[in-house]
Parts: C-alpha cells; structure tokens; sequence
C-alpha cells in the first residue's frame, strides 16, 4: 500500500482518452489495453481509500479526489439502468455462466460505494449523499434485473456472492440465498467455481454469515481446483489460474487469488483493524475456530504503531491466545470460552487492571 501513491501518480499523469483518468492507475503497470477494464480502473478508488485506513492521512484522497469523481462519471455514462455490462467477466472463472454485466455492475457499486466514503472522509457531504445514493441504485436494479427467486442470473457462485456483497439480496432472502452458495460449494466438493473478481465476495460474505466453516473446507482442498492443487502442481507463488503450473501458459507469479492470506490473518488467526479505525488506532483480536483437527494458528502484522499479533491453540479442554498490541492502539479481544468456564490470565482470574479496562462475557450460540 505505501507504494501506491507513486503508482498512481506514474499512471495519470499520462494522458488518456478513454475510461478518464482514473483507469490510467494500470496503465503503468499492464499496458493502455486495459485501461477501459472497470476491475483494473476503479483501483484509483480502492488503492487511495485502502492507503487512507492503513495510514490514517487524507492527502492522498484530496490529491486524487477529482480524479476519482471523474472516473466514477465516466462509469455512469457507460451504464445502463444504473448497470454496466462490459469487460473480461469473472477472470480465470470455472463457470463461464456468470454474465459480465454481474461482475462489471459489482466494480460499479464498489467504485459507488467507496468513493461516498471517501467523500464523508473529505467532508464533501453532498458528494456523500450522491454517491451512496447511486450505490443504492445500482444494488436495487441489480436485484430486480438478476434476482431468479434464491438465487441471482445464472445461479452460479459468482452471482451468489457478489448479490450478497453489494446488499442486493432483501433480508428475508439472505438465508436462502446463502444456502443456495454453500450447496453449491459442497455439491462441488467444498471446490469454488468462481475466478479472480469474484473469489473477495465469496469468502467474504461466507465470513461475514458466520460460515468460516466453508472457508476453511475451501482453502484445505488439495484436488484442482484449489490453493492446495497449485502447491502440488508445482507452483512456487500464487499462480493466475486455479490450475498452478499444469497450465504454463497463465502467469506464475499472480497474486489475484491471494484473498485466501487476508482470511487466514483476519479470521483464522482473528487481526482486525477496528471500525472507523484509521492507522490501526484500534485493533480487534477476534479468531475463527474451525471444525476438524486444526490446533494452532499464528499471525502478525506491522501495523503504523507497531506489530500486531495474534498466536492461539487448543486441546479438547482448553483454548489458549497469546496476543500482542502495540503501544497507542487500543483493542478488544475476544477469547472463546465453554459455558461457566472463566477466562485466566497467567494462570488468574481475568480482572480489569494492567491495562484490561473491561470484560463482558457474550453467548454466541
């Protein structure tokens, strides 16, 4: 994230013709033929807000703001009926279904949704209002225009997870909706079909739903297609295609499936940037325990105040968590428990003092 701020600035200050200036972000990187392609362009959005919350400073937002504002325009006179049906579709995808316009209306409403952040960040309240207000839109007429009852176009994975990501599915249908995603990833083996653009939403809104269970079925498969094939394939590094080093001819060295690593540090192992905090000003520690044999997970991450870190393991009687928070974060901690069983610190009673300034005790169930 720390060098994107020169990337950006490599990228628009060359002009452009097509896609505003905002699609230029790539073009220093992969080459003007891909400058009118919304998954690459609308990082000028993503790569500026993702710096602001890792570091906590707006001048990257006030310098690239109107550039931001110009390519979202650009989208808009490309859409139709607040949807987009353009570009490479789910790239690398195993399910050729999945229409373009569901992948391409996705970058839409993100490119919508956070720049209305950016905005209320910047103080820019009318700015805020519009472009939340057409991220709403375009949530809305992609539920009417894809919706097929408890499931979204083609009902692939790919239409599944991104309905659920952008909030298109209405609340009485989530349920469903969600159970329709996770029988077709267990029909499938716990295998996904879904490519690059997709494969954030599908883990995220598992994760989100509580079902980090299917995630972790997902990321523990060694037969292709899965992270485990491309170890054994041969893959050094994360490769372009879900087939490792059997297909050569696709990039070995690609992290556009590297998702995977953003589950395993925020819900395996449980480091989280608080909400609203900006410069890790506040941290949660809060990890998943998965079904089967997993015992142990550990993490760090070096956050603006210093590392943070997380490092749990457990027996059939106890489950221990040893964390780190730097100093000038603040963090709340969430330590799984059995019913009527305490949490001790160094063999006591946990008690506020020494830094804990509150403890409550939540059933999950």
């Amino acid at each position: 994230v720390g060098g994107c701020a020169g990337r950006l600035d490599g990228g628009i200050d060359e002009p452009v013709t097509l896609g505003g200036k905002g699609a230029c972000v790539t073009t220093c990187l992969i080459g003007r033929t891909t400058r009118n392609v919304l998954a690459y362009g609308r990082e000028i959005i993503h790569m500026t807000y993702q710096h602001y919350i890792a570091y906590g400073k707006t001048d990257i937002l006030n310098q690239f703001y109107p550039t931001m504002v110009e390519y979202l325009a650009y989208l808009t006179t490309k859409a139709s009926n607040y949807l987009l049906n353009y570009g490479l579709g789910d790239w690398a995808t195993l399910d050729s279904s999945t229409p373009a316009g569901v992948t391409a209306t996705f970058g839409y409403y993100r490119a919508a949704s956070v720049l209305a952040k950016i905005a209320t960040v910047l103080g820019n309240d009318g700015d805020a209002a519009k472009f939340a207000g057409l991220a709403q839109n375009i949530s809305s007429s992609f539920h009417a225009t894809y919706s097929q009852g408890n499931t979204y176009a083609s009902g692939s994975q790919a239409a599944d997870a991104i309905a659920l990501d952008i909030g298109a599915v209405p609340s009485q249908n989530v349920s469903a909706v969600l159970a329709h995603l996770i029988a077709s990833i267990r029909a499938k083996d716990n295998h996904v079909t879904v490519g690059e653009v997709t494969l954030p939403s599908l883990i995220r809104v598992l994760s989100l739903y509580g079902r980090d269970d299917v995630v972790f079925d997902i990321v523990a498969q060694t037969t292709a297609p899965s992270y485990g094939y491309q170890v054994l394939s041969g893959a050094t590094s994360l490769t372009e295609s879900w087939w490792g080093a059997d297909q050569p001819t696709w990039s070995q060295n690609h992290f556009m499936f590297g998702v995977a690593t953003e589950w395993f540090a925020s819900s395996l192992v449980g480091i989280q940037q608080g909400p609203l905090s900006t410069g890790w000003d506040r941290v949660v520690i809060r990890p998943t325990l998965p079904t089967g044999n997993l015992t142990q997970a550990d993490g760090s991450y070096r956050s603006l105040h210093g590392w943070v870190a997380a490092s749990w393991t457990r027996s059939p009687s106890s489950f221990q968590l040893v964390v780190t928070i730097p100093v000038g974060s603040w963090a709340d901690v969430y330590v799984w428990t059995a019913p009527g069983r305490k949490v001790t610190e160094g063999g006591a009673p946990l008690a506020i003092g020494n830094g804990i300034m509150g403890i409550d005790y939540t059933n999950t169930n």
